[in-house]
């Protein structure tokens, strides 16, 4: 595996309408969007790739482009293949020389709505029926989970006395 010397400095073109892609920050990251379709391109160094695809989620608010039979890494031209982001995750695109990866728009929803659902496989429950069902629910389950980590019980039965 070859990694470029700068390639989070490089200008970037968008592997699905070949649209020059926009630096953005995600956090602690920067990440490139494509402002035609709204696609993403992640660097192997950027970080998580859900929480990228969360932050990232208000920029990205129009229909995501078609993403052709043949997909090439900005990065270093390798072709991407077709991976799911987890074992029963959504598709993304990943290039397996220099490690990034490409979500075309309904990815990311795809990825979000996923995550909502915990990354379960389909069961009889219906999983979160919209975007923004999924958004909601994340925020709500994230909101939990950072009230609970940073609390000891005693702290919670003192929020309950009155």
């Amino acid at each position: 595996m070859s990694f470029p010397d700068t390639p989070g400095d490089a200008v970037a073109s968008c592997p699905a309408c070949a649209a020059r892609m926009d630096l953005r920050a995600a956090g602690d990251a920067t990440i490139d969007v494509c402002p035609t379709c709204r696609g993403l391109w992640l660097d192997w160094f950027d970080g998580d790739t859900l929480a990228l695809a969360e932050l990232a989620m208000p920029l990205s608010r129009r229909a995501s482009a078609p993403v052709p039979a043949k997909v090439l890494c900005p990065r270093c031209t390798h072709p991407l293949e077709e991976r799911a982001h987890d074992s029963n995750g959504p598709i993304v695109w990943r290039c397996l020389e220099c490690a990034g990866s490409f979500l075309p728009r309904a990815t990311v929803e795809a990825l979000l709505i996923w995550a909502a659902s915990n990354g379960a496989e389909p069961t009889g429950d219906a999983p979160p029926a919209s975007l923004r069902d999924a958004t909601v629910l994340a925020k709500l389950r994230g909101a939990l989970r950072a009230l609970f980590a940073s609390d000891t019980p005693n702290a919670l039965e003192g929020r309950h006395q009155g």
